[in-house]
């Protein structure tokens, strides 16, 4: 484990979470890697995470709306 911890994230007719000392699954949806004396500043960094990968996908849908507004005219 070397004082890591990997949550593999999967989405097989629901989500699950799979958390194991090893290297994170080329599978997975998502993985994540934290050190295990580190753990609250993960949890703190996680948020962060989850508003950025938000804001990107907003920008994205953002982004293919204009070109679809774009093809009809």
């Amino acid at each position: 484990m070397d004082g890591r911890i990997t949550v593999d994230g999967y989405n097989a007719e629901g989500f699950e979470l799979h958390t194991h000392g090893g290297a994170p699954d080329p599978e997975a949806i998502c993985s994540i890697v934290y050190r295990l004396d580190r753990a609250a500043d993960s949890m703190a960094l996680l948020e962060h995470m989850q508003k950025s990968i938000q804001t990107a996908i907003n920008s994205e849908h953002d982004s293919c709306m204009k070109t679809e507004r774009k093809d009809e005219i």
